[in-house]
């Protein structure tokens, strides 16, 4: 049984809120004319039932105003009417969700709107998938010429012998240029010429030239063409917006291997591609792959038997 004091203070709590109840709907209505208001004013046991279920499922009301958020942006989400599905099923979108948010850092890159990871590093801006894939590689004794410079360059720096990176913008020029790295040599080009001609003029073989910026593509395209190291790779980023670079890529004999799905930042999903010729050159970092949110895994009948 509750003790009379503390019985005493809900009455008096209770009081209070009814006395308000009259003053707040005509304050609430005032200012959202156009909005339902609801108080519970005729029905006080709805009332005490839902704050029953929010202490019963420990919902902190910071928890509750960002499921409200989710239900007022989004208002008609088809999971909204999932009723269907069990609890171990929606358990398993609760999963996926906690990859992509999480363990590949999109709730990070969507709380700073620039690209990272779970950590809070820079990562290039291109799909998860591509990512995984360029990821596995050991680009220490490398050279890497980037068309559009940004988190990409940050993320290759920290890992290839050197990188080259040609930007139009000269704005986020200047803001790159204050930190970027010693191995990073930070171009600004806004004429289509100088920033297509640059990769040509350069003394480096690269073994990596990426295609990711946002201006003067095709032309870029077709520097990278002749200028790729043998057994390089070309990253074309957003291939999916550029078809006709991408056939001319192709006609001159590389070969496109395309990576649909998320990123970082954006809400929808794109395509990077990796282009090249007949083979790649570089060697792996290590043996296993384990995908990001992958369960690590040998199993028995990876043996001859």
């Amino acid at each position: 049984m509750p003790h009379p004091e503390d019985m005493a203070d809900a009455i008096g709590l209770l009081r209070q809120f009814l006395a308000m109840q009259d003053y707040a709907y005509e304050s609430l209505k005032t200012q959202f004319p156009n909005e339902k208001i609801d108080l519970y004013q005729d029905r006080l046991q709805d009332l005490f039932a839902n704050l029953s279920v929010l202490m019963y499922y420990q919902i902190t009301p910071s928890k509750l105003e960002v499921l409200l958020n989710c239900y007022k942006t989004r208002p008609y989400f088809k999971l909204f009417d999932e009723d269907s599905l069990q609890p171990v099923k929606l358990a398993k979108i609760i999963d996926q969700l906690e990859i992509l948010l999480y363990k590949q850092g999109q709730v990070n890159s969507l709380r700073e709107d620039i690209p990272v990871d779970a950590r809070g590093q820079p990562i290039p801006w291109i799909t998860y998938p591509a990512l995984e894939f360029l990821s596995q590689f050991d680009y220490s004794g490398c050279n890497i010429f980037e068309f559009g410079a940004g988190n990409s360059t940050l993320y290759w720096a920290a890992r290839a012998k050197t990188v080259t990176a040609i930007e139009t913008d000269f704005e986020w020029y200047k803001k790159l240029k204050g930190k970027k790295p010693e191995n990073v040599d930070l171009l600004f080009r806004d004429d289509v010429d100088g920033f297509t001609n640059a990769v040509r003029l350069s003394p480096l073989q690269y073994s990596m030239i990426i295609i990711d910026s946002i201006r003067y593509r095709y032309n870029a395209t077709v520097s990278a063409i002749t200028n790729i190291a043998p057994g390089g790779l070309i990253v074309f980023d957003n291939s999916d917006w550029y078809p006709n670079s991408c056939k001319l890529l192709r006609e001159t004999g590389f070969i496109q291997i395309d990576f649909h799905g998320f990123g970082a930042v954006n809400a929808y999903a794109w395509t990077t591609s990796i282009f090249f010729k007949e083979s790649i050159n570089f060697n792996r970092l290590a043996e296993g792959l384990h995908p990001v949110g992958g369960i690590v895994l040998e199993l028995e009948d990876d043996r001859p038997r």
